[in-house]
């Protein structure tokens, strides 16, 4: 319950993911308490401390508090998924000096290059300013390929990954009148997923 009073306190409205991270802090303290029962016994008897206690009692039963771990690891990527109920994205054609608000981001083109590499493929980018809350945090490319032997365009992504949340930005195609077709992401604790994998 306070778990859920405390996520309605921070902004969480979605049903499911106030209910998922319930979930996920029941485990995580079933399995802490576990642990923490476990290496008492130990430090009991050794006077070592608690933390020495716990990677002893997981060397005894390897199977058990082994099996305990991946459960952390599940319980991690768990909170990772809730996440996705707070994803934004927006796409839109935006012209030199153009900017758009995606959340608390601001993405605004300053530049264009063009240009061949080694004969390999042709690539277009656009230069683009990323600022939060006012403050300029990156300059990022995204960019566009075209390989000349296999004729294929691909794609590549500018990425600000952070703890909190993971920045996407693509540079899509170009529009008419000296536009970018910019697509813009934000996807909220998506590196949990990978720190719990």
């Amino acid at each position: 319950v306070v778990v859920g009073a405390v996520a309605f306190a921070l902004g969480f409205r979605e049903f499911f993911s106030v209910v998922c991270l319930i979930l996920c802090v029941f485990v995580a303290a079933t399995i802490l308490l576990e642990f923490y029962r476990g290496a008492r016994v130990i430090r009991a008897r050794s006077g070592a401390s608690y933390p020495a206690c716990a990677i002893d009692l997981t060397m005894r039963n390897t199977r058990r508090y082994g099996g305990y771990l991946v459960h952390v690891g599940i319980v991690i990527m768990f909170i990772g998924f809730t996440g996705a109920a707070f994803n934004v994205d927006k796409t839109v054609e935006l012209g030199q000096n153009q900017s758009i608000d995606l959340g608390p981001y601001n993405i605004k083109v300053v530049g264009y290059e063009e240009g061949e590499e080694r004969d390999q493929y042709r690539w277009d980018r656009v230069i683009v300013d990323l600022s939060k809350n006012g403050e300029h945090l990156d300059t990022v490319k995204p960019e566009r390929r075209f390989f000349i032997a296999s004729q294929t365009p691909t794609t590549q992504v500018a990425l600000r990954r952070r703890l909190n949340e993971d920045v996407y930005i693509n540079f899509a195609g170009t529009g008419a009148a000296n536009t970018y077709v910019m697509q813009a992401y934000i996807f909220p604790l998506v590196t949990w997923i990978w720190l719990g994998f």
